[in-house]
């Protein structure tokens, strides 16, 4: 998945691995989503490497960092399921007819989407597979917005056919984040864009980084 924007940005998804790759080609640094890090909720493993730098900490000072964190991830609350209302909307984007999906938690709108069901995005049972996987690690990845917030724009309803070609987040009624798709190919992908490349730097979240 290539995106561009402000910045240019590139996913490269080895599900044998079981790793996203996430790389910015303008700054040279990538980022690695693990599966386990994916499935429990930290995809950047962030508060893993929080732990870790706590566990480094003298006894006392460890306990008070404890409190500071558990009171500032409490003071967010547990917050209402994700859930998704399929609206009569129809839009054209990029060509393709969608339909207008809300992503609802209680009465707050956090995200929508246009899915398409355009035989442009039919899979096969493995591409099927494989773009769940992905959209499984990618479901709690957030997205700096200038606001200063996350923005998580890869949720959609998977249990319906229907592949998202503009997606919106929103915050407190502001639309902070919106993504659409500008073209999609199904041209063979030189195997280059697959690898690595050399010399990028490693982004360690909470512990600098390094190459």
């Amino acid at each position: 998945m290539v995106m561009k924007g402000t910045h240019a940005m590139r996913m490269i998804f080895d599900d044998r691995a079981g790793v996203l790759h996430i790389l910015s080609d303008d700054a040279k640094r990538f980022f690695d989503i693990t599966k386990a890090n994916a499935a429990s909720g930290d995809p950047t493993g962030m508060m893993g490497d929080m732990q870790k730098q706590l566990e480094k900490m003298p006894k006392e000072q460890r306990a008070q960092a404890e409190m500071m964190m558990k009171g500032m991830m409490g003071a967010t609350g547990p917050q209402p399921p994700l859930t998704y209302v399929w609206t009569k909307d129809t839009k054209e984007i990029a060509g393709y007819e969608c339909t207008l999906v809300e992503g609802m938690r209680g009465d707050n709108k956090v995200t929508e989407y246009c899915g398409s069901k355009s035989g442009d995005f039919t899979m096969s049972d493995a591409e099927h597979a494989t773009m769940l996987d992905m959209q499984g690690y990618l479901r709690n990845f957030g997205i700096s917005v200038q606001s200063g917030d996350e923005a998580r724009a890869f949720q959609w309803d998977t249990s319906v056919d229907g592949y998202p070609v503009l997606t919106r987040c929103y915050r407190n009624g502001t639309m902070t984040l919106e993504l659409q798709l500008a073209s999609v190919s199904r041209k063979p992908i030189p195997d280059e864009m697959f690898e690595m490349p050399r010399g990028y730097a490693r982004m360690d979240f909470g512990a600098g980084t390094r190459r």
